[in-house]
């Protein structure tokens, strides 16, 4: 499966998440725990290590 981005939109403000995941059950990552930020507009990309499986916050970095 490949999550791409998500898009959230909260009074009239605009969040939007760029995953850019590929999930392959068969290189053996079947659950996988993302940490959100809190809601604020902008575009964020997420910076993550290929072999984690528990994203936390800090690896969202903004994007320009």
């Amino acid at each position: 499966m490949h999550l791409q981005e998500l898009t959230l939109t909260f009074h009239q403000k605009m969040m939007r998440l760029i995953f850019s995941l590929d999930l392959d059950q068969r290189a053996g990552i079947r659950v996988l725990v993302v940490d959100s930020l809190p809601f604020q507009a902008g575009t964020f990309e997420l910076d993550l290590p290929k072999a984690e499986t528990v994203l936390p916050a800090r690896q969202w970095k903004v994007k320009r």
